[in-house]
């Protein structure tokens, strides 16, 4: 929402192109959530989570670098799906793998990570529109999540936590 005029500008759509465009990469990525939650059933989650945040590293620098309105809509299907579906799915999956006794806790614990998202990245972003344009902010969310983000991820998940004494 914080690029719409720029991203309407740039590629010189109207509203309603540019709300068409979301939509259908958005219902794009959730057809192929359909198909991509069942990796995580299969895949490793340190392995499936970074290799997400290395997902949503090159959806973003697409979408930094678009040149055309087509080109767009694939970067934004890769932050749709990358960036807001599969995270949650693998983080659920692993939870639910890896905890019992205090499952509902640790749910409640992982889903934290939106909501914080939610408030803490419009501001940042903002702080960095006054820096540079919407490329140059989109070039910064690439480099958080592939040298910020996916290590992390990769490390927290790479092995399930032990359990508590007595648990």
């Amino acid at each position: 929402a914080l690029f719409g005029a720029d991203y309407r500008a740039a590629f010189d759509l109207s509203d309603g192109a540019f709300g068409g465009l979301y939509t259908v990469a958005t219902l794009a990525s959730a057809a192929t959530m359909l198909f991509a939650g069942k990796l995580a059933d299969r895949v490793d989650p340190a392995r499936l989570g970074a290799a997400g945040r290395a997902g949503l590293a090159c959806a973003a620098v697409l979408a930094a670098t678009a040149p055309h309105a087509a080109v767009l809509a694939i970067a934004f299907f890769g932050l749709r799906l990358f960036g807001q579906g599969l995270p949650g799915q693998v983080a659920m999956t692993a939870i639910a793998r890896w905890y019992d006794a205090q499952r509902g806790r640790a749910v409640s614990v992982a889903a934290l990570g939106y909501p914080m998202g939610e408030a803490l990245f419009p501001p940042i972003a903002v702080a960095l529109l006054m820096a540079t344009d919407w490329r140059g902010v989109w070039f910064a969310a690439a480099g958080f999540a592939a040298l910020g983000v996916a290590p992390v991820v990769y490390v927290l998940m790479r092995r399930p936590p032990t359990p508590a004494a007595g648990a």
